[in-house]
């Protein structure tokens, strides 16, 4: 073979030579790099295997480059680099001798704690799981509604209990954000609470606010929404949980209604009870002075003024009484048979023939099974409510017939509004504010109604054809 041919197949080898090599030296250094940083990542660096394989590894890869060198013969003059006996036993004996030895002591004592790593690891993994699970069932079972949610206030997921609450389903909450299901007079403090989260002022927050449902009604709910971070503090997503609190509110809002209704009760009551009482004191008085001279007449009209101030007092003890007794269930009534028409009529006897000159009684003489005193209680009420406020055309109809008997009171006035008609026959309730007229105690139509329904019958409201009417019904007397 010509030398040319020689020296060209001897550099070509070189060349290879130098490239497997350096391939051989990438590798081990990558599996250096690997192995120091699997040991930070898993704690593993006090562990005295892993500094046996490091080291290993590191020798491994110094010998690996040295052994690079000997393919140039111009790196002799280095001693410790080309093809020299110092090089060699740098290669041979300090890097792969020395390092396969570490790599063999290192991965002895290391693999045990490999081992327990790996395990932990799975350990975890597993707790994690199975936290997931419970997590999910809780999530998915809990009574109260659960959401999870993005930064920018999207829905990830929500319970069973949240679509119960608002009426939309997963799908629907998908495409909805918080302020598309907040009430609108409750959106500028939704938003004050969410740049509070977003701007990390609070990682918590309870508000109580309305929400809309699919439906469009309202519903109240106190909302408690945290931020969940990373370990490093970054904010993840949101988790609210919510709670309807619309009976609450509602219970809250008749309470202070009662209250304010109480209030005004005790100003009505004393009203109501001062003025007659007033009028007693003042005619007794003047009929008790035996230097006035006050002529037969006059004393004769005191005396009927007196009677008359007397009856609407005893009107005012006897439905304080009846409500009273009713609160502790001492309320009795008797039942015999009564005629309805005859109570009317001695209701609209105590008053002034000109006070009740517009007022018709109609229909058919028939009895009902009652307590005599109580139905005239029940009529007086309801005939002093129609002169008070009612229209100037009043009619008193009774009707006989079957199983039951009733009387209306029936007038041509305004009628009660219609907000109103549920109401008023709860106590301390009133539907009507006259001008000029003193606000009545708000007791009678409750009263009137337990009593009705002591005598196993019902008295209701309606407004029909520009009346407005009151019906008494009673169970018929046999």
């Amino acid at each position: 073979m010509p030398p040319e041919r020689v020296v060209g197949r001897r550099e070509e080898q070189t060349m290879l030579d130098v490239v497997l090599e350096s391939i051989r030296a990438v590798v081990v250094a990558g599996i250096l790099i690997f192995f120091v940083w699997f040991g930070r990542r898993g704690q593993l660096t006090s562990h005295r295997g892993w500094w046996f394989v490091v080291a290993g590894f590191g020798l491994v890869t110094l010998g690996s480059v040295v052994d690079i060198t000997d393919n140039f013969e111009s790196l002799n003059r280095y001693v410790l680099i080309g093809d020299t006996n110092a090089e060699a036993f740098l290669e041979k004996v300090v890097g792969f001798l020395a390092g396969f030895l570490a790599l063999a002591i290192g991965f002895s004592l290391w693999l045990p704690r490999i081992e327990a790593v790996v395990a932990s690891h799975e350990t975890i993994e597993d707790e994690l799981e199975a936290a997931e699970v419970r997590f999910r069932s809780a999530f998915d079972h809990a009574p109260i509604a659960m959401v999870l949610g993005s930064l920018d206030g999207r829905f990830l997921q929500v319970n069973p209990a949240m679509c119960e609450l608002l009426r939309y389903s997963e799908e629907e909450y998908s495409a909805l954000t918080w302020m598309d299901i907040t009430h609108p007079d409750d959106m500028e403090r939704s938003l004050r609470v969410r740049r509070e989260l977003s701007d990390g002022s609070t990682d918590s927050v309870t508000i109580e606010k309305r929400y809309v449902r699919s439906d469009g009604g309202t519903v109240f709910a106190a909302a408690n929404v945290s931020v969940v971070r990373d370990s490093g503090g970054t904010p993840l997503y949101q988790i609210a949980q919510l709670v309807d609190i619309t009976e609450v509110k509602q219970a809250h809002r008749r309470l202070e209604e009662l209250v304010r209704s109480k209030d005004q009760f005790l100003a009505s009551v004393s009203h109501e009870l001062r003025t007659p009482l007033t009028a007693v004191l003042g005619f007794a008085e003047l009929l008790q002075d035996e230097t006035s001279e006050i002529s037969p007449a006059l004393q004769h009209e005191m005396v009927r003024l007196i009677a008359e101030q007397a009856l609407d007092l005893n009107s005012i003890v006897d439905d304080l009484l009846v409500a009273g007794q009713a609160e502790i269930g001492a309320l009795e009534v008797v039942a015999e048979p009564v005629s309805l028409a005859a109570q009317a009529a001695q209701v609209i006897e105590t008053y002034e023939p000109e006070t009740v000159a517009h007022v018709r009684v109609l229909g058919e003489a028939g009895y009902a099974a009652g307590d005599p005193t109580r139905v005239r209680q029940i009529l007086r009420n309801l005939i002093s409510n129609t002169l008070r406020y009612g229209g100037d055309d009043v009619k008193i109809v009774t009707q006989n017939g079957g199983p039951t008997a009733r009387v209306s009171v029936s007038d041509n006035g305004p009628g009660i509004p219609q907000a109103e008609r549920d109401l008023i026959f709860e106590p301390y309730r009133r539907a009507h504010d006259a001008p000029g007229i003193p606000d009545s105690m708000g007791l009678g139509l409750a009263v009137s109604r337990q009593l009705a329904r002591l005598m196993e019958g019902d008295l209701t409201y309606r407004y029909h054809d520009g009346e407005s009417i009151f019906t008494l019904s009673l169970p018929a007397a046999l």
